[in-house]
């Protein structure tokens, strides 16, 4: 997974993009992008996606798991 963060000063706003190809559906790449005008916002908006994927893949596993039982 790939983060990166910077500060655009023309919008002014923190903008974001999260990469990822092992937290992705079905194996695809994701990518996603946002942007806040306080930091925190951003950081926030970035943690719940990151957490999102991450459950979702766990999930995915326990799931594949159980039915090759």
């Amino acid at each position: 997974m790939r983060i990166q963060i910077w500060y655009s000063e023309h919008v002014q706003e923190w903008r974001w993009s999260l990469y990822t190809r092992k937290y992705a559906k079905n194996g695809d790449a994701t990518q996603l992008t946002g942007s806040a005008p306080k930091i925190r916002d951003a950081m926030e908006d970035v943690s719940n996606r990151v957490e999102y994927l991450t459950k979702q893949y766990i999930w995915k596993k326990l799931w594949q798991l159980n039915v090759k039982k």
